[in-house]
């Protein structure tokens, strides 16, 4: 990840820099060597299995049920690694707000008999979607955007993923 996030930053700062808010691009230096630690929360229990590429392309909707595909990067990790991974960079961070679906599932946890804290909760959700975005700038930063798709891509996950961790100050973690 951080020779990944070294590589990809100068090319998502060159090709992206209208949508990258100030708070991350003074952030972006101290992103690669951040990393460690960031992982080591997430790997802090309490823990849980991950499928750790939940985006939309790997996620099929059918009245009230999902599927997940591609569990090629399974792990144990935060509980809410997943929900960041999907909600930074897959949905629509007004969409995200106005629905609540951070307390959606955290109510949900809580419905399933997991004590959990609020507090906890949410510091962990800012510290799995600030590591995630080495995966929006790792892709972003050398997928081929010769195209309209990878242009497509590119655009949401690193515009989702810094609009939304400048929303949270996710940012003031480093």
């Amino acid at each position: 990840m951080i020779a990944g996030f070294k590589m990809g930053w100068p090319a998502v700062v060159d090709s992206f820099r209208e949508i990258i808010p100030d708070a991350a691009l003074r952030a972006g230096d101290k992103m690669a060597s951040a990393t460690p630690w960031l992982l080591n929360e997430m790997c802090t229990p309490p823990v849980s299995l991950a499928h750790a590429d939940v985006r939309l392309d790997n996620v099929f909707f059918c009245k009230d049920e999902i599927a997940l595909v591609d569990w090629q990067s399974v792990c144990t990790s935060a509980p809410e690694q997943d929900l960041a991974y999907f909600l930074t960079q897959s949905v629509p961070l007004e969409m995200v707000l106005e629905h609540d679906l951070k307390g959606l599932y955290y109510r949900e946890l809580r419905a399933h008999g997991i004590d959990y804290p609020r507090e906890t909760f949410e510091r962990r959700y800012k510290v799995a979607a600030l590591y995630l975005l080495n995966y929006a700038v790792i892709i972003a930063g050398t997928l081929d955007l010769g195209n309209d798709r990878g242009q497509a891509l590119a655009r949401t996950l690193i515009g989702g993923s810094f609009a939304s961790l400048d929303e949270m100050g996710a940012f003031d973690l480093l």
